[in-house]
């Protein structure tokens, strides 16, 4: 029997049933005359189809009607739907379905998500709020940082041990609704767009073939920001390739404003400590406070979760929401000891007796039973990865693509693209 848990984070819905298995996809949706398109193909349409265009389906879940009449959906929880029945068809139909949902997420939504998934041929077996989830990678009361699409979740989440017993629950949450990753997107795409009008007096918002190239590219560009400092922007014009460079302290400055709500929260309680799931993790980079703090890799711990599913959630149990877990010493899951981390950091991919650099961008391409990797970042690619904050990040992923990242980016780790196994290695003195 499959158990897989699903992460409902509209920025990257996340799907896991264990270690060898994820799929993840963002939350847009295209509705054409044929059907309703999700996730990246729905996204490279979205600035130049707008009228048929969704991306807050997730945050709006009801049945409410469109604005406009659709061919293929009445409402968002249609919209909702339809990416849902991907999500399990790309896990394989699994039999039962853990939900791990933002405190965002009303009652009656919920009610309506439990509907959705009674219409498919799987299971749910329960319920977790995915603050209290991603806790399960932590040792000591925290706040945990969750940015969605269009708003962030702040969870704090309280520990307390005592004898062989570990009790978590949700003590508080804030939702802050103009700091999703839309708006920070559309923050810096304005600040490119007024440079470009400034060096060259071309506006590329000026045309949604113009919107669409600079969003396409967002994602690469910040985290080459983030991780080098600057990037270069380049976009193809009618006049030609127009150039410009971001640096990481000024984009850091424009986002000041949007993340000050963010900030104000955490430093009201010094004392606890702030971690950024990775659907987050650009927060903390661009937040000065914050940038070593931990970040939480939403696969590990929902392999945990998995782990202990008996214990959260017993057979023949009503189906509930958990806000708060009792775990046994014996069966919490365990984080990496020390020992662990001691392994060497991995600066190359090991590929046909070559070694591939981690210090840029690395894009690989399955084709015709052969892989091909290249620096720099190349949207036709399989896969595009990047090396940040010690950990292995994608940039672009196409949907049939399957990729299992290392749980750590140390020296002889995998990581496995398509059904190819590469192997992490350190070069010294290379």
């Amino acid at each position: 029997m499959t158990t897989a848990i699903l992460d409902i984070n509209d920025q990257s819905l996340l799907i896991t049933t264990g270690l060898d298995f994820s799929y993840r996809e963002s939350g847009f949706a295209q509705l054409t005359n044929n059907g309703i398109i999700c996730g990246t193909d729905a996204h490279a349409m979205h600035w130049q189809a707008p009228q048929s265009s969704f991306n807050d389906y997730w945050k709006r879940l009801n049945q409410l009607s469109l604005p406009n009449k659709q061919p293929w959906a009445r409402h968002n929880a249609d919209i909702a739907f339809a990416q849902l029945q991907k999500m399990l068809l790309a896990a394989d139909s699994p039999d039962r379905v853990i939900f791990s949902i933002p405190g965002s997420v009303s009652d009656p939504q919920l009610a309506l998500l439990a509907g959705m998934l009674n219409a498919t041929s799987s299971t749910l077996l329960g319920v977790i709020d995915s603050g209290l989830l991603a806790a399960l990678a932590l040792r000591q009361d925290s706040w945990i940082v969750e940015l969605q699409l269009h708003q962030t979740v702040l969870s704090l989440v309280r520990y307390e041990h005592r004898d062989d017993q570990t009790n978590l629950n949700i003590d508080q949450q804030e939702i802050i609704p103009d700091l999703g990753i839309l708006q920070i997107h559309n923050t810096v795409a304005n600040h490119i767009s007024e440079r470009f009008i400034k060096d060259y007096r071309y506006d590329p918002l000026h045309s949604s073939s113009g919107e669409q190239a600079i969003y396409d590219q967002m994602t690469d560009w910040l985290s080459d920001l983030v991780s080098h400092g600057e990037v270069v922007v380049t976009l193809n014009t009618p006049s030609g390739d127009l150039s410009l460079t971001l640096h990481k302290e000024d984009i850091t400055n424009l986002l000041q404003y949007r993340l000050s709500h963010l900030n104000r929260v955490l430093s009201a309680q010094p004392e606890v400590r702030a971690a950024f799931t990775d659907s987050a993790k650009l927060n903390s980079l661009l937040t000065p406070d914050y940038g070593h703090s931990d970040t939480i890799n939403r696969i590990d711990v929902a392999v945990s979760c998995l782990d202990i599913v008996a214990r959260i959630f017993p057979d023949n149990a009503e189906p509930i929401r958990v806000s708060s877990l009792q775990i046994g010493a014996a069966t919490a899951p365990q984080k990496v000891s020390s020992s662990d981390s001691r392994r060497s950091i991995a600066t190359h991919i090991l590929h046909d007796g070559q070694a591939w650099s981690l210090a840029k961008s690395l894009s690989i391409t399955v084709s015709e039973g052969q892989l091909q990797l290249g620096m720099g970042i190349n949207k036709k690619a399989s896969v595009c990865l990047t090396f940040s904050n010690n950990s292995l990040q994608i940039l672009h992923q196409q949907d049939n693509c399957k990729v299992i990242l290392p749980e750590k980016c140390s020296s002889d780790e995998t990581l496995i693209v398509g059904g190819y196994t590469l192997k992490l290695i350190e070069v010294i003195n290379g």
